[in-house]
């Protein structure tokens, strides 16, 4: 059932018939204004980690080293600017403060119909304010919707042709994840491409620094081997897996958000950012251990 938020751009909603009783702890990180976040992060918000050139990698901004990342995402996936006319519609789930949306539509120009879930209700404001200032109204379909929920999402008759998981499914717990993806392989066309970004840990990983709070609703880490199962029990299949970006990489990005954190509110910031500028420095710590990394996964439906 799809109802209409009261907004300046109204939001469709997809009211939910299972449960998730660790939404409101992934919605409370997300509350805050994101100019806060504009702050720290750049503009546009790009937060999936970073590609960077070496040797000089504090050349590049996380805004600028996020978007080599996902440029370099969806060229694994076998999608270039100039060769995108099959891609008639998209689907992001999670899709943050929608930068991604943005990017889509000038990497996509044949594509009209671009959707995106999200839970946060402050970030589909803030997706709807620069997706309209872009002209972009009649292009993207903003949803607040559980990722478990997508089998929900109008039109199943026409299959999407991409899918992104960028990030999103760091927040799902193991229920939720296969959820999701279930019901993710169920709205794919065939040959249609998933496309995943997400931190994944060493099995036995213990966090360097002792976690005294649930940093920024992380608290159901997933191992290489129990993500793969995943997707394989919902009929993905992997097409390409791989350390993106390296550690290396990685542990620059968190190194400039952590200075970022610290140059924008100095020795107090507000809890949430607290909690980011703790995870950066736990990050850097952890992936020069090796007990954790960012994978990149290109999958597509059985």
């Amino acid at each position: 059932m799809v109802d209409i938020v009261d907004n300046e751009r109204p939001l469709l909603t997809i009211k939910s018939t299972l449960s998730d009783p660790y939404q409101s702890t992934i919605e409370e990180v997300y509350a805050g204004d994101p100019k806060d976040w504009e702050s720290v992060l750049g503009v546009p918000i790009w937060f999936q980690g970073g590609v960077y050139d070496a040797p000089r990698p504090e050349a590049l901004s996380i805004a600028e080293s996020g978007e080599r990342h996902f440029d370099l995402q969806l060229r694994l996936a076998g999608h270039r600017r100039a060769e995108n006319g099959n891609v008639k519609r998209i689907l992001d789930i999670g899709c943050g403060w929608g930068v991604e949306l943005e990017h889509l539509g000038g990497y996509f120009p044949a594509c009209t119909e671009i959707d995106a879930v999200n839970i946060s209700a402050v970030q589909l404001g803030y997706c709807a304010d620069r997706l309209d200032a872009l002209g972009m109204h009649d292009r993207v379909n903003l949803y607040l919707c559980n990722a478990q929920d997508i089998a929900m999402l109008p039109a199943p008759e026409r299959p999407y042709d991409l899918v992104l998981m960028r990030g999103s499914s760091t927040h799902f717990s193991m229920d939720v994840l296969h959820a999701a993806l279930g019901a993710t392989a169920s709205r794919m066309s065939q040959g249609s491409s998933l496309i995943i970004a997400e931190n994944l840990y060493r099995d036995g990983y213990e966090s360097p620094i002792p976690d005294t709070t649930d940093r920024l609703a992380c608290r159901y880490r997933k191992t290489p081997a129990e993500f793969l199962e995943a997707l394989e029990q919902n009929d993905l299949v992997v097409d390409d897996i791989r350390k993106l970006p390296s550690n290396a990489d990685m542990i620059q990005w968190w190194h400039d958000i952590g200075v970022s954190v610290r140059e924008r509110f100095g020795a107090a910031p507000p809890p949430v950012f607290q909690d980011l500028r703790d995870a950066a420095d736990n990050m850097e710590l952890a992936l020069a251990k090796d007990a954790i990394s960012a994978y990149s996964i290109i999958a597509h439906r059985r």
